[in-house]
């Protein structure tokens, strides 16, 4: 009798033990919720997107919007090309794949560049690409694409970025000996601005671009000032009206 009752609390300190060893190990393997778990969990609106998590779902965020594309002949077998674009949306991103494809008058491709950019929240920008050589033949015609746009990895700022803020001002086209444009900037923001991108685009009296050039500014410290200038080798194929200038700052390299 003794001995069954040994026997059976020694079995039962066994399996107490057998039991909190079993429990610590699956203890142990369970991670805390994280936005990189392959899990749709804690208050994600996907697996491993929305919510907490800076990546953004499909569904959250709309389409760019593509303004207008242009080509512009530079020189004798040099053209380049321009693209107007829109992101409405409050995310960003740090990469996108884009190209130009330029049409002859028969609708022949007669060549094409493909490059990639970031995108700022809520930005309207230009995407400009020189020197495409062209050879003997006159291009009429420009189609621009994003390239895998429904494959853009968003991402939600942790926090609003503070305001940048460049004033663009005293523009001026000037024709002769050969078209330049020169214009001041100044960085008004509160912090030191790094490699600025300037593109200017002139355009005609109809409102149609007919020539685009760019630029960077390596630093502009605040309230700095800058005289800026852009060049062309030969003279306008239509009548210049007057000049815009975009300027961008790479938001999401910070």
């Amino acid at each position: 009798m003794w001995s069954a009752r040994k026997r059976f609390f020694y079995i039962s300190i066994f399996l107490v033990i057998v039991l909190v060893i079993v429990g610590l190990f699956i203890w142990s393997r369970q991670k805390a919720p994280s936005c990189f778990d392959n899990e749709q969990n804690q208050n994600e609106l996907g697996v491993d997107c929305g919510g907490v998590c800076s990546n953004v779902c499909s569904n959250e965020a709309v389409d760019l919007i593509k303004l207008w594309a242009r080509t512009f002949r530079v020189s004798v077998g040099n053209y380049g090309t321009a693209a107007l674009i829109e992101n409405p949306n409050i995310f960003g991103a740090k990469e996108i794949n884009y190209r130009f494809q330029l049409y002859d008058r028969d609708n022949l491709l007669v060549n094409e560049r493909e490059g990639k950019t970031y995108l700022n929240p809520d930005e309207r920008f230009i995407i400009y690409e020189p020197n495409i050589p062209t050879g003997s033949r006159d291009v009429v015609r420009v189609f621009f694409e994003l390239k895998d746009e429904e494959n853009i990895i968003w991402k939600r700022l942790e926090q609003a970025l503070p305001k940048v803020d460049i004033s663009v001002r005293n523009k001026r086209i000037v024709l002769e000996p050969s078209p330049k444009v020169a214009a001041t900037i100044e960085n008004k923001s509160f912090f030191a601005l790094k490699n600025i991108e300037l593109t200017a685009v002139v355009f005609a009296e109809d409102q149609n671009a007919i020539a685009a050039s760019k630029t960077v500014v390596a630093s502009l410290n605040p309230d700095e000032v800058k005289e800026i200038f852009f060049t062309w080798p030969e003279a306008f194929t239509r009548k210049a009206s007057y000049v815009e200038i975009f300027s961008r700052v790479n938001r999401l390299s910070e």
